[in-house]
């Protein structure tokens, strides 16, 4: 819809099954001339500073990454490219323990990166659980895990007793062929089940998954899951 003023404005709605949930509202620019006098810096003022983080799972990886990076980008002074450059380290960087920055307006040889830090010390390393929403599930889901360890079989068919039991539903296990050793799955294998059978069966797994970790003595610290 345009609003008083000229200015369009539209609203996108993404709201999923699987949890995927999202609204975003986008408005119209004025002009291009507009933009141009937004992003592009009179040439009067001085160069614009960015923060240059680097990540690795080892410290000297870090030197390396530095020579990678002046080595394709020594030189170059487009402020969209050098904004979309820091941008996309930052976010690689916060996934790895080993870390250093630096800040500058280029990224050339001159650019001196800070000490490497380690952000998470090996010594007391803590475990989160992290529940998937929908979209993994394969008609082999979870066998390799009923066939090796007992615990995870007997979590799939404990959930199971108290879906017919307690529930009054018809047996998943029976109905779809999923989990259980040597037995065909009934479901297609491109994954397009209906919409039941994918949400049990992503409980069932990660329900028998937690029973298995717990099993095997493994402790864990943080859980994190889809609302």
């Amino acid at each position: 819809m345009a609003a008083s003023d000229g200015v369009w404005v539209t609203s996108v709605s993404s709201y999923g099954v699987g949890g995927s949930n999202a609204h975003i509202v986008l408005e119209s620019a004025e002009t291009v001339a507009h933009l141009t006098r937004v992003v592009a810096a009179p040439p009067t003022q001085k160069k614009p500073l960015y923060l240059f983080s680097i990540g690795s799972l080892t410290e000297p990886t870090i030197g390396r990454w530095r020579d990678a990076l002046v080595s394709a980008y020594d030189g170059l002074t487009d402020d969209r490219v050098l904004r979309s450059v820091a941008r996309e380290l930052g976010r690689q960087t916060r996934a790895y323990p080993s870390r250093a920055f630096a800040i500058g307006s280029s990224l050339d040889a001159s650019l001196k990166f800070s000490k490497p830090v380690l952000r998470h010390s090996n010594a007391s390393p803590k475990l989160c659980l992290v529940f998937s929403g929908q979209g993994p599930q394969h008609i082999f889901m979870g066998r390799q895990l009923a066939e090796s360890y007992p615990a995870f079989l007997s979590a799939i068919q404990e959930n199971d007793r108290i879906l017919v039991e307690k529930y009054g539903q018809g047996s998943m296990l029976e109905r779809t062929g999923l989990f259980v050793p040597g037995v065909e799955c009934k479901l297609p294998a491109n994954g397009v089940w209906p919409v039941q059978e994918v949400v049990l069966s992503l409980v069932f797994i990660q329900v028998a998954l937690v029973d298995l970790v717990r099993s095997l003595g493994i402790q864990y610290d943080f859980v994190v899951g889809h609302r």
